[in-house]
């Protein structure tokens, strides 16, 4: 069974990374504007980053790098968005606004020293790679 299942396994790896990662940013955000407790917001974001690393750290060891991928990404999200939610919060309306256009342009230069330092992006990608080959 395990040889007629064994096409599969990288694709349900994958896919099940993105409902793992998709239910706790749910669950997360969620916990943030439902609960009146800060217990709460901490707790859901402790086990949701604990969760992101064991499946990152489980893809590097078992050779998924798509679990390692997922995680990644996953975990941008959440930072991007807990960034953005705790700015909004720390700025206020009128300070927002130029925060953002600060950030957008930091990205823009972030891209183009990346456009043209290709170099760098692939030495991110060996990170989540099994003996040092992107797969």
């Amino acid at each position: 069974l395990s040889r007629t299942l064994a096409p599969f396994q990288e694709g349900a790896s994958v896919f099940g990374g993105v409902m793992l990662g998709l239910a706790g940013l749910i669950w997360s955000f969620r916990s943030y504007h439902c609960s009146h407790h800060a217990a709460d917001y901490v707790v859901a974001n402790v086990v949701y980053l604990t969760g992101l690393a064991a499946a990152a750290g489980a893809g590097s060891v078992l050779g998924s790098p798509g679990a390692c991928n997922t995680a990644a990404v996953f975990f941008s999200l959440w930072a991007m968005s807990t960034v953005g939610g705790g700015a909004r919060a720390a700025l206020g309306g009128a300070a927002f606004w130029p925060a953002v256009l600060g950030g957008s342009t930091a990205l823009w230069y972030a891209a183009l020293f990346l456009r043209s330092h290709p170099g760098v992006l692939y030495s991110l990608a060996t990170v989540c790679s099994v003996d040092g080959v992107v797969q």
